[in-house]
């Protein structure tokens, strides 16, 4: 879900910063924090290295951020929305829905300090700068280090995550924490719309009986790409969600093999148009998948994200639906022309 016509915004704010670490005067940072369950060092333990630091220790953890009210989580980690409400009316014989936007922007910053404990802290130098990006570079660069602490010291060193925040780093290693890393939008940017029942009630009963006509095997790869479809949906960081949506892909169209020809082929039947087309798009994204998995590049353009995203879409829809029209696939050949050109 990608929200196309909500503009989200981020609060803005600083905790833990003093005279001493003015904001602005420290860099780019990334912090994560566990709580070990009943393991504790024999002594603090402190790893130091130019851009990184990794802690183990027994003391208090202090975490903090800002809490919106009246704000409902996304399908995106990192975004909230302010939900609205519908008014019915009765105008004679006539039935009129009205929309009641929700414009109560409240937010309200919090700190608090735990309880001793055993925990791990990480600190991260990072090149990106707004805080969002920082949490993305910070989870993709953190991701070796945790599975090394973790195979030596053992699961349970890594087994509450108490805190993940963006922020500033000084020389001293003084934390300055960013609390404006959660992205508020307004569901009443949009415009309000009604299902057509006499479409929609059809297509789903269609779907519904249709998957359950499938073979055993079919119906396993379906639901298997379903699973990828919205494990990448929940992704905040889009590598990880092209390379879900390319297993997805692969768990529908490519069973027991690593050829792209029946991914090509499948496109090619469902929009009607010659096999040749889907060689460059298709194969471009197959080499990007080789390349990510492989460690050759290390980020994947929108672009490109947004065009798999758009064929798995296509790909479901013609095992699910019987259309013979399609935006999803008039969509595709657009973009396929857009990218082309």
């Amino acid at each position: 879900m990608d929200y196309k016509g909500i503009d989200f915004l981020e609060a803005g704010g600083w905790q833990n910063n003093d005279i001493s670490h003015l904001v602005g005067a420290g860099k780019s940072g990334y912090r994560l924090v566990f709580k070990s369950l009943r393991l504790v060092p024999q002594k603090e333990l402190i790893l130091t290295w130019p851009n990184l630091r990794i802690k183990i220790a027994i003391g208090e953890i202090k975490r903090g951020g800002i809490k919106v009210e009246n704000a409902f989580p996304s399908r995106k980690p990192d975004k909230l929305i302010l939900a609205d409400s519908v008014e019915v009316k009765k105008i004679d014989k006539a039935t009129m829905i009205e929309a009641k936007p929700n414009m109560k922007w409240e937010f309200h910053a919090w700190e608090e300090t735990l309880p001793k404990s055993g925990y791990l802290e990480i600190l991260l130098y990072t090149e990106a700068k707004k805080p969002h990006e920082i949490l993305e570079e910070g989870r993709h660069r953190t991701a070796g280090i945790k599975t090394i602490l973790e195979l030596a010291v053992g699961q349970r060193l890594l087994g509450l995550p108490i805190a993940e925040e963006a922020g500033e780093i000084f020389p001293d290693w003084h934390w300055n924490r960013n609390v404006g890393s959660i992205s508020v939008g307004s569901e009443s940017q949009l415009n309000l719309q009604s299902i057509e029942n006499e479409i929609v009630y059809p297509l789903i009963i269609i779907a519904l009986t249709k998957s359950q006509t499938l073979s055993e095997e079919d119906k396993a790869r379906l639901r298997l790409a379903s699973q990828w479809y919205w494990k990448a949906d929940g992704e905040t960081d889009l590598v990880s969600s092209f390379i879900d949506l390319w297993i997805a892909v692969e768990a529908l169209e490519m069973p027991n093999t690593t050829n792209i020809s029946p991914v090509k082929k499948r496109l090619s039947e469902l929009t009607h148009t010659p096999i040749d087309i889907w060689q460059q798009p298709v194969g471009r994204l197959f080499g990007i998948r080789g390349d990510l998995v492989h460690g050759n590049i290390l980020e994947v353009s929108k672009e490109y994200h947004n065009l798999l995203q758009l064929i798995l879409q296509v790909l479901l829809e013609g095992r699910l639906f019987d259309k013979k029209e399609s935006s999803l696939r008039d969509d595709l050949i657009t973009t396929i022309k857009l990218i082309k050109s």
